[in-house]
């Protein structure tokens, strides 16, 4: 009957409720998920369970933990010594600029393989996250930056701090002020204190200059401003990112100002000697003195640029077997598919990330 029909909607929506709760309770890492978005999903479990989400769901965890222990960990390796206290007026220009893209491009990957991760272990239960990080160093312009980077905090930012402000429906000058507030509240979801507050304020200001530019120069296509664009944007998420991880804005200054030097004069034997005590070529069977170590930190920070510069996501990859992710991501030429040779590939990446377990090294959004 219709009211037995109802008392059962009321029993069990509390436990629908705390599901939900449960199911991520990460929240600034995020897929941040509203429950409108995984709710009806529960519901359709019990009626179908597609077996054919596990190959994929497996191949995103796998991947995931490659990104973050085998690249991400080893570039955090590359970037701690410019970023303590003892790095004050130790280092030369080459050790800050690879301290500063070793650990833009240690967060890129530490975070892209927790999002994949965490898609992954979701899909195992034949639910889909939404989408939360899309190859933001890929981006033209700071706009596109935020559109791709962690992307559910963006909408919950946009939804429940910018248009509240109201957004861009007062003018250009509030709009820039609801922008800059905006970021800033962004910098403090990830800690309070005064780095997080600067980080988030040079993105508002960086929004601000994107949109005057876009004002000025109407966007228009071309390759040139396209790589120029995406050069740019890169540098300046960089330069802020050395803020987000400093930990006082003392460390962030020295790190910054030691840029302009001159990169001919090579590493510093402060970084040297950092990079060579860091570095364990045991597995490889590679020379562990300085040089070897230098010569491995450049060939590692341009392998990683590259692979976030041209490469597919994972994600990508993945969908490729139609996992329900269309519409979100754009197509890949690189397709995933559950044969012989991507068992092997997989089996061998996940061999490898379980001989490089050997230190504990948490995901960086869960320090926060």
């Amino acid at each position: 009957s219709r009211s037995s029909a109802a008392s059962d909607v009321y029993k069990r929506q509390p436990l629908v409720y705390l599901l939900f709760v449960c199911f991520f309770p990460q929240l600034i890492a995020g897929p941040i998920v509203h429950h409108r978005q995984v709710v009806p999903q529960f519901h359709r479990i019990g009626q179908r369970y597609e077996q054919r989400l596990l190959a994929p769901a497996g191949a995103l965890i796998v991947l995931g933990l490659a990104k973050k222990v085998l690249v991400a960990d080893n570039l955090a390796l590359l970037a701690t010594p410019g970023y303590t206290s003892e790095a004050i007026g130790q280092l030369a220009a080459l050790d800050a600029w690879v301290c500063m893209l070793a650990y833009t491009l240690q967060l890129y990957f530490d975070y892209s393989g927790y999002c994949d991760i965490a898609l992954g272990l979701a899909l195992l239960f034949g639910i889909r996250l939404p989408v939360n990080f899309l190859s933001p160093l890929k981006a033209g312009n700071i706009i596109e930056f935020w559109r791709r980077w962690h992307m559910t905090l963006s909408g919950f930012l946009r939804d429940y701090v910018y248009i509240p402000l109201g957004g861009n429906r007062k003018g250009r000058t509030r709009r820039g002020l609801n922008l800059m507030i905006t970021m800033l509240v962004g910098g403090l979801w990830h800690g309070a204190g005064w780095n997080f507050v600067l980080w988030g304020g040079l993105h508002g200001f960086f929004l601000l200059i994107n949109h005057g530019f876009h004002r000025v120069f109407p966007a228009g296509r071309g390759a040139v401003r396209a790589s120029l664009g995406r050069v740019i944007t890169f540098l300046a998420v960089a330069v802020a990112f050395v803020y987000f991880r400093a930990p006082s804005l003392e460390v962030g200054n020295h790190l910054l100002a030691a840029l302009p030097g001159d990169l001919s004069g090579g590493f510093s034997s402060y970084y040297l000697g950092q990079i060579d005590s860091s570095f364990q070529f045991e597995l490889l069977g590679l020379a562990t003195d300085a040089l070897g170590a230098a010569a491995f930190t450049l060939l590692l920070l341009l392998l990683a640029l590259g692979v976030a510069q041209l490469a597919p996501n994972a994600l990508e990859i993945v969908n490729s077997e139609k996992v329900g992710f269309e519409g979100v991501l754009p197509a890949s030429r690189l397709h995933f598919s559950p044969n012989l040779w991507w068992s092997l590939f997989l089996a061998m990446t996940l061999w490898l990330v379980v001989l490089s377990l050997t230190r504990v090294s948490p995901f960086l959004y869960f320090q926060f």
